[in-house]
């Protein structure tokens, strides 16, 4: 049982990287995470996330706008980060 549960959760673990497309991390001790998935509430974005060292979290969407990164965030918030503080994980 340990066996599958082990890799259930390594294959698990490979998807969510594979949708990984770049990242940024915060002074907090969390990252900005950007994703391949399309975005629900915008058709032309796809799907970002925030986590912070205390817990908090939101999603959101992102696309690129000139040198830098749009996000719209699901509370209402927007923010814009230059594309260079972004480390890829796939290629772009």
């Amino acid at each position: 049982m340990k066996y599958l549960i082990t890799v259930v959760i390594s294959l698990l673990a490979v998807q969510a990287f594979a949708d990984t497309k770049a990242y940024k991390g915060l002074k907090n001790g969390g990252e900005i995470v950007l994703t391949d998935d399309s975005c629900i509430i915008a058709g032309d974005m796809q799907r970002a996330y925030w986590y912070d060292g205390e817990g908090n979290t939101e999603s959101g969407c992102w696309k690129k706008d000139g040198r830098t990164i749009y996000f719209k965030w699901n509370n209402g918030g927007e923010s814009r980060y230059p594309r260079k503080k972004f480390k890829i994980a796939n290629q772009w």
